[in-house]
């Protein structure tokens, strides 16, 4: 996949990361990723999808392993729902510091789109929150 940016091809696969970056432990957390128009998810488990792909779409740390003793200390997202036009992440428990996570989507139509804001907030508190700013995408045929 290429490289963050805001011009692309019909056709490129796109990885898209995000980072939150906690003060202090937070629970019940939910992220709202909106896909730009003309974007969709690619499902790595599909037989027809490439194998590398699995490795494009991680969670955590470049190189570190996911194991208990790290999904305990740190939390981890415990449910992800790809739609076609958003991805939302869940977490019981993300402990304080920097949380990434990457997926892989497909550039499928020509046009300008508007990359609206990612969202996360306490699903119980929802006056906890952050919010990314919003950009713009070109997809070129």
């Amino acid at each position: 996949p290429k490289a963050i940016g805001t011009t692309y091809e019909a056709g490129d696969l796109v990885r898209v990361t995000l980072e939150l970056k906690l003060p202090k432990e937070r629970r019940w957390v939910a992220v709202t990723d909106p896909l730009p128009a003309g974007f969709e998810p690619v499902e790595s488990w599909f037989a027809t999808t490439a194998l590398d792909l699995r490795e494009e779409q991680r969670y955590g740390e470049e190189a570190e392993a996911r194991d208990w003793m790290t999904t305990w200390q740190k939390g981890g997202f415990d449910h992800i729902e790809r739609h076609d036009d958003r991805v939302n992440l869940f977490a019981t428990r993300l402990s304080e510091g920097t949380h990434v996570f990457s997926y892989v989507v497909r550039a499928t139509t020509t046009g300008n789109f508007i990359a609206s804001p990612v969202h996360a907030e306490e699903m119980y508190e929802p006056e906890v929150f952050g919010r990314s700013k919003a950009d713009l995408v070109e997809v070129k045929p």
